[in-house]
């Protein structure tokens, strides 16, 4: 190992300014010390304090550490923690805590919170747009077939009244 303090110099003698203070390692990495106990020593391992991070609970070849589903049943974990479910429990995706008809699965797939049965607020502003723009839609089109019949008329009026002989 060889440290270098900052009292060092440079090699035209002026000193290097700044409270920093470097270790390198010469040799091999110290294979011995495994702090996790895993069998992985702590130089190779990339979560050294954690014994459990090559855990892989929903056998897909990929730890828990870095799975974003660690029980496999589409849901990932993050979600499952915010309301209150077992991330390491895949059939709490088949379970309907609120009782609305639709499983954790399925809430977590149109985007609603699966403890409340209310509907979600922006679905049913949703609704409302999609209604308003329909309704709009069938009146310009009244409007404009009305337009169109009145202006068939006036034609229809002015060849009857107004016929060249």
């Amino acid at each position: 190992m060889v440290n270098i303090s900052s009292e060092a110099s440079s090699l035209k003698g002026e000193y290097i300014s700044g409270p920093f203070e470097w270790t390198f390692h010469t040799g091999l990495p110290n294979m011995d010390l495994d702090s996790d106990g895993d069998s992985v020593p702590d130089d190779l391992d990339w979560f050294p304090d954690d014994p459990l991070e090559s855990e892989d609970s929903d056998l897909d070849g990929i730890g828990n550490n870095a799975d974003l589903d660690d029980d496999g049943d589409g849901i990932p974990d993050e979600w499952e923690m915010k309301y209150d479910l077992d991330p390491l429990d895949p059939s709490d995706a088949g379970e309907d805590p609120d009782n609305d008809g639709k499983t954790n699965l399925e809430e977590f797939r149109s985007g609603s919170d699966p403890r409340s049965t209310t509907e979600d607020e922006s679905s049913i502003l949703m609704f409302l747009i999609v209604m308003i723009v329909g309704v709009m839609l069938i009146l310009a089109l009244v409007v404009y077939a009305v337009f169109q019949r009145n202006r068939l008329r006036e034609r229809e009026l002015e060849r009857t009244f107004f016929r060249e002989e």
